[in-house]
């Protein structure tokens, strides 16, 4: 998902990016902890890797677009 969906959604930067494959691991530890707490969240294609984005956040720019 791009940032502009994500925030048209709802969403918020939870994260910086993540560089894969390097940090998948520390990438899918946050993922688990969203859905062990039942928080709706997305993966957003940032520049340089994948930030994980969560509901909750108040945003009124996004970074890098």
């Amino acid at each position: 998902m791009r940032a502009t969906e994500a925030a048209g959604l709802g969403f918020g930067r939870l994260t910086i990016p993540y560089k894969l494959p390097a940090e998948k691991e520390m990438l899918e530890n946050v993922r688990a902890d969203m859905e062990r707490g039942g928080i709706k969240h997305a993966l957003v294609i940032a520049g340089g890797g994948v930030e994980v984005w969560r509901s909750g956040i108040r945003t009124t720019r996004i970074l890098g677009e």
